[in-house]
């Protein structure tokens, strides 16, 4: 009776497995488990067993078939195994060890990230897997710490934590190539990684497909440093285990160049005199071999930078954003770089140029001239929002206070007060038109002067003394006494005529005086002004209306 080749080969298997393992290993068979033809638990090198366990799944070829690549193995899954893989089994991590009999080598993968990472077995009869040459079956340190990694991803991918899980997802990809140093993060549901190079790596990326569309993909890639996906096919990247899966699945691919960097603004006036500066922007350049871009910004400040496209034949665009937000919950006098974008940007309204000068590593890259637009609907505004914060700063000082800012509560009508204050206490009067506006005053009629309101001008000027609060950001500022002059105001009662206080005839025949109280009303005529000022020593005593007539 003649056993048949294939029991043949899996009797060979089995015996280069078991030479392949360390003798403290144990290998239990598990002759009715479905997909898993062994429980093995790993053993110390003194032979105690260390209750760590993995499940392993056999298979051995006359010849293991290989990739593009030529040395790297592959192994092709049955769709309903990679789905039973996948999704059922939970418990253990499964390796599939794949056996070349006639080579007497052996090669391990630890499955369920592999089905997890590229799930395109999902509508396909097979999955060819392809395996990292560096995962020797012989190397038994290597499969060791690639199982207690495997076993820490089963228990946090069936989730406990996900910050873990990360961690765990991490920590495999690194044993697959330690070169490298990788982050794991989630874009759109799918996983992202950021390899760093922890050495000098040599990778090599072939197009694969002759395409003019997977052409343009390179160019983006390469010149641009820019992100592209390609489709399974396309391209082949050896020099990394890491890659090898992509090369069959496809991948989103960024190789981007990154050079930390800083950018120093210079501005200068029409004598081409330098007139203000902002010095050595943190930052850096990013992009691949013919294009470069560059985005930096002081820590904690709301202003970025960026420059760019900047290369051979690209001049770039100096860009610059405003985000007064970032500033919130600092306090006032601690704003971050306020004085620097201050001083800066006071100048840089009144400049004719500007240059831009790039240092990396501390030296000068390059230098470019810049000609600014007398039309700028950026520079020119900032520079007034950022005068404003100024003078808030001043009055706080003054008062001695210091609120946290908030963008939100920085509007028109605190902005307003903030003047009105300014100018009152840091430069002595503050002025503005007021063309529409009405104030109203309760007098009392018995006193009430009826006949000077008839014979006053129209428009007549006059005086309000009054204690005065206000309240910005939260904190109340007590300004004390102040003086408000209206120059051309326009009076009137608004509840009578003019004729003085009426004497009319009770049901008895008895004098009956009307003691109502008058309103006064004083409209704005179109060139008034208002002026506000601190009470001189004589009028911190006075409350009330002056008509300017009467004096």
């Amino acid at each position: 009776m003649k056993r048949s080749k294939s029991h043949q080969i899996d009797e060979h298997a089995q015996q280069l497995l078991k030479q392949a393992l360390p003798v403290t290993w144990v290998l239990n068979e598990q002759h009715k488990d479905y997909g898993k033809d062994y429980l093995v638990e790993i053993g110390d090198e003194n032979g105690e067993l260390t209750g760590q366990s993995f499940y392993l799944q056999l298979k051995g070829q006359e010849t293991v078939r290989t990739g593009a690549k030529e040395d790297r193995p592959t192994f092709p899954l049955k769709a309903n195994h990679a789905e039973y893989y996948a999704n059922k089994v939970n418990d253990l991590p499964v390796f599939l060890a794949v056996i070349d009999i006639s080579a007497k080598r052996g090669w391990w993968l630890f499955l369920q990230p592999s089905l997890y990472l590229n799930q395109t077995w999902r509508a396909q009869k097979t999955v060819t897997l392809p395996i990292p040459i560096a995962n020797d079956l012989f190397d038994h340190q290597r499969l060791r710490d690639a199982v207690m990694m495997a076993k820490r991803w089963m228990r946090l991918s069936h989730p406990i934590s996900i910050h873990e899980a990360v961690i765990s997802h991490k920590q495999l990809i690194e044993l697959q190539d330690p070169r490298f140093e990788v982050k794991v993060s989630l874009r759109k549901d799918r996983p992202h990684f950021t390899l760093h190079a922890k050495q000098p790596v040599n990778l090599t990326i072939q197009i694969t497909k002759d395409s003019e569309d997977v052409k343009k993909k390179f160019e983006e890639l390469i010149a641009r440093g820019r992100e592209v996906d390609f489709h399974p096919g396309e391209i082949t990247i050896l020099g990394s285990s890491l890659f090898e899966s992509a090369n069959d699945s496809g991948c989103v691919l960024q190789a981007s160049i990154k050079r930390e960097a800083s950018l120093s603004l210079i501005c200068f006036d029409n004598n081409d005199m330098e007139i203000g500066r902002l010095n050595e922007i943190p930052g850096q350049f990013v992009g691949g071999q013919k294009e470069l871009n560059f985005n930096g910004a002081y820590p904690n400040s709301p202003l970025t930078f960026s420059l760019g496209p900047v290369g051979p034949n690209l001049a770039g665009k100096v860009g610059m954003h405003f985000d007064p937000q970032k500033w919130n919950s600092y306090k006032l006098h601690l704003l971050p770089y306020f004085d620097r974008i201050y001083h800066f940007f006071e100048a840089l309204s009144k400049s004719a140029a500007a240059t831009v000068d790039c240092y990396i590593d501390g030296n000068c890259y390059f230098s470019v001239r810049l000609q600014l637009l007398e039309d700028d609907s950026f520079v020119q505004p900032l520079s007034q929002f950022l005068d404003k914060v100024m003078k808030f700063r001043k009055i706080a000082r003054h008062f001695n206070i210091d609120p946290v800012w908030d963008d939100a509560k920085f509007d028109d009508e605190t902005i307003d007060k903030v003047e009105q204050l300014y100018g009152v206490f840091i430069e002595g009067s503050y002025q503005v038109p007021v063309a529409d506006g009405r104030l109203t005053a309760t007098c009392v009629r018995k006193s009430f002067n009826f006949v000077q309101l008839q014979n006053a001008p129209k428009p007549t000027a006059i005086r309000i003394s009054k204690l005065c609060t206000y309240k910005i950001l939260d904190q109340q500022i007590d300004a004390g006494r102040l003086v408000f002059d209206y120059s051309d105001m326009i009076l009137s009662v608004a509840n009578d005529d003019t004729s003085g206080p009426k004497r009319n005839k009770n049901k008895q025949g008895a004098t009956k005086i009307d003691r109502r109280p008058v309103i006064l009303v004083a409209d704005a005529a179109p060139m008034n002004i208002m002026s506000i000022r601190m009470a001189s020593e004589d009028e911190l005593s006075e409350n009330g209306v002056t008509v300017s007539h009467e004096v």
